[in-house]
């Protein structure tokens, strides 16, 4: 059986929207930043890019909401402090600030060779957010039970 959908016209308040055949995009914040994660008095941080901080006026009252996935750990920046975040930190000497990875998931990361060069995290934002991602190298949780 063939069905026929009809494709319904805009009416006059409405804008048109023009479909192209680019895979749509997957975030929609206007800024996007790659920035290498680095180990500073044992613990797993990332600089937070210099324009977010200006464009979002990010202090150290801010925070990172932090919500895991399979494959990425997700931090959006909030104003109050809950039980999943981690404050947002003043490195003071070049006046940069830090999101702090929470240590449960900085483990998989090898803090004996002080950086790896494949570590990175990526910053999102617009006017009024920001998300930063985090690649996750491996399950977090315990090994498979054997049979």
């Amino acid at each position: 059986m063939n069905v026929k959908f009809w494709k319904r016209r805009p009416s006059s308040d409405e804008q048109p929207q023009h479909h192209t055949d680019a895979a749509p995009q997957q975030s929609t914040f206007n800024h996007r930043k790659h920035q290498k994660l680095v180990w500073r008095e044992a613990r797993l941080c990332v600089t937070v890019p210099q324009k977010a901080v200006e464009a979002l006026h990010i202090s150290t009252k801010r925070f990172f909401e932090w919500q895991p996935g399979k494959k990425e750990l997700v931090g959006t920046l909030k104003m109050s402090e809950t039980a999943l975040t981690t404050r947002v930190e003043l490195l003071s000497h070049k006046e940069q600030y830090l999101a702090i990875i929470p240590p449960l998931y900085s483990q998989q990361y090898d803090e004996e060779s002080g950086k790896d060069e494949k570590a990175t995290a990526i910053f999102e934002w617009d006017d009024t957010s920001l998300q930063l991602r985090v690649s996750l190298k491996k399950a977090v949780k315990g090994k498979k039970k054997k049979r």
